[in-house]
C-alpha cells in the first residue's frame, strides 16, 4: 500500500461574532452600570449647579433687618414754610394704614380673591403653581398667575415688575423669608 507521509495539519476553528445572538451578560451589566453612573453624574452636576444658583439668589434677597423696616413707596408731600400742604406727588397714591383700621370683611375679601390658601402655605403655593402651569400649557399662553399675597408683597416692595424667571425665583425666596419673619 501506498502510504502518504503523515503531516501534521491543524484545522483552527475561530468563532465569528454573530450579531443574532445576545451578547455576554457581563458586558451588558457593565454597560448598564456605566449608563447608571453617567446618569447619576449628570444629575449631580445639574443639582450642584441648581444649588449654586439658589445660594447666589439667597444672597440677593432682603435680610431680616430690611424686612423689619419695610418702606413702601408712599405719596411725596411738599409742605410750605407754615407746614401747610402745597402739593402731593406719587406714581401710586398709597398711604400706610395699620391692619386694625382695615375692616375684617375687607381683609377676608382680599384673601378670598387673591390667595384662598393664605393661611395654609409658607410663602409659595406649590399647588397653585402646578395649577397655573397646567392652565398655561392647556391655553398655550400665559393664562393664570400663581403668586401668593406674600409673593406680591415681595415683588411690589423689594423687586421690580420686570418678568423673568430669575425675578420669580427671588420673589419666591423673598416671600418665604417674609413669612418666616412675620406672622399672618
Amino acid at each position: 500500500m501506498n502510504q502518504m507521509p503523515k503531516t501534521k495539519s491543524r484545522i483552527i476553528f475561530t468563532k465569528q461574532k454573530d450579531n443574532h445572538f445576545p451578547e455576554d451578560t457581563s458586558t451588558r451589566g457593565k454597560r448598564v452600570f456605566t449608563l447608571i453612573y453617567l446618569l447619576f453624574f449628570i444629575i449631580s452636576l445639574i443639582g450642584g449647579a441648581g444649588l449654586c444658583f439658589l445660594y447666589h439668589m439667597y444672597k440677593t434677597i432682603p435680610s431680616p433687618k430690611e424686612l423689619a423696616n419695610i418702606q413702601p413707596s408712599l405719596v411725596s408731600r411738599v409742605l410750605a414754610a407754615d407746614s401747610s400742604l402745597v402739593h402731593e406727588f406719587s406714581i401710586e397714591r398709597r398711604f400706610w394704614m395699620p391692619l386694625e383700621r382695615i375692616p375684617k370683611n375687607l381683609q377676608n375679601a382680599v384673601i378670598a380673591i387673591e390667595d384662598q390658601r393664605f393661611y395654609r402655605h409658607w410663602g409659595i403655593s406649590i399647588k397653585r403653581i402646578a395649577g397655573a402651569v397646567v392652565a398655561d400649557l392647556i391655553k398655550g399662553e400665559y393664562a393664570q398667575g400663581a403668586s401668593t399675597i406674600s409673593q406680591q408683597l415681595a415683588k411690589n416692595t423689594f423687586l421690580t415688575a420686570r418678568q423673568s424667571m430669575i425675578r420669580k425665583v427671588r420673589e419666591a425666596m423673598t416671600a418665604i423669608q417674609i413669612e418666616s419673619y412675620y406672622t399672618k
